[in-house]
């Protein structure tokens, strides 16, 4: 059983917490995951919000790495179109070196056009751009010199790993899947279009490439939460799950997506859709035997700016009542 943490650090405008405290609860349930042996720390990126969504992953990884010793740290997605490929190249190759291999990047290409605007780019170039970025920063990670803009150039120091480490597109569209195909080492699709899998198949077919493995099984659900009193847990819960559904639904829907997450008003409606989940230990466990050896369990401590003791209990509770359940079933 594969458990993962995630984290935004989107702050809802009703939150009591301070910014710096939710970053600093991040690192410290970071080192909390590491020593349980979780396998993975999820971050994501985007820019502009009004919530204060995490801008800069790199530097939150960091962090996470100097902090721990095993745990792996993605950074998913990167929205490469926005950053200058040799800084990128730079910054990952870094990275990879203070976590010794332990960074997995995902590339994406974002969907909102006011992120573009920011930096001074048509959201309509995104494919060039992400096709000829990638290429930059593979170029960058071999260590050798090579032209760019008209000049030759080397990056330094190399990643921890030889050629750098492997590169996951992610995307909705069959254009995403293709170009998957032609310039990565594996495709993440969004779960709502994960027909697109298949034209990422398809398309390592053509070039002769061995395609990477579909993500492992998860739960239908973008928050799962562990007490003893789901009931009370969810009322104060409500209002972050709220926030977070209907911010990325807003976004989704002016970019004409599809997704998880969906603008509800209603917090019994937005429960019933099962994507936010509070759960007894039991039911966490049972929810996991059904994932089986091979699943993936995300747990998404501090949704928007959530109290942070409050996040602490979930997860505590989960050390106790869950893990070693976990373990007796040999998941």
């Amino acid at each position: 059983m594969k458990l993962a943490l995630r984290y935004d650090m989107r702050r809802a405008p009703f939150s009591t917490e301070a910014r710096e405290d939710l970053y600093r609860a991040c690192i410290d349930q970071c080192i909390w995951a590491d020593k349980l042996g979780f396998e993975l720390i999820s971050l994501a990126e985007h820019h502009g919000a009004e919530d204060g969504y995490n801008p800069s992953t790199m530097i939150l990884g960091s962090a996470i790495a100097g902090s721990t010793r095993d745990v792996k740290i993605a950074l998913k997605a990167i929205l490469l179109p926005l950053h200058d490929p040799i800084r990128m190249a730079e910054d990952l190759a870094v990275l990879d070196l203070i976590s010794k291999g332990r960074l997995e990047v995902l590339f994406g290409a974002g969907y909102r056009p006011i992120e573009y605007q920011m930096f001074g780019l048509d959201i309509a170039n995104r494919g060039k751009l992400m096709s000829d970025k990638v290429q930059v920063v593979k170029k960058a990670w071999t260590g050798m010199p090579f032209e760019y803009n008209g000049t030759t150039i080397q990056v330094t120091p190399a990643p921890y790993r030889q050629g750098g480490p492997p590169i996951t597109f992610g995307g909705s569209t069959h254009f995403a899947a293709r170009r998957a195909a032609l310039y990565a080492d594996a495709y993440d699709p969004v779960p709502q279009h994960i027909d697109t899998f298949e034209t990422y198949r398809a398309e390592c077919a053509k070039l002769g490439k061995t395609p990477s493995e579909p993500r492992p099984p998860q739960l239908p659900a973008v928050f799962v939460m562990v007490s003893e009193n789901p009931e009370a847990m969810w009322k104060t819960v409500a209002p972050f799950a709220l926030h977070e559904s209907n911010s990325y639904g807003q976004w989704n829907e002016a970019a004409g997506l599809t997704s998880g997450y969906v603008r509800v008003e209603d917090p019994e409606q937005l429960r019933r859709s099962g994507a936010y989940r509070v759960l007894t230990p039991a039911q966490c466990v049972a929810a996991c035997k059904e994932l089986g050896p091979d699943g993936r369990l995300i747990l998404h401590p501090l949704l928007a700016g959530m109290p942070i003791d409050l996040s602490w209990e979930s997860l505590r509770l989960f050390e106790r009542a869950v893990i070693p359940e976990l373990r007796k079933a040999g998941l």
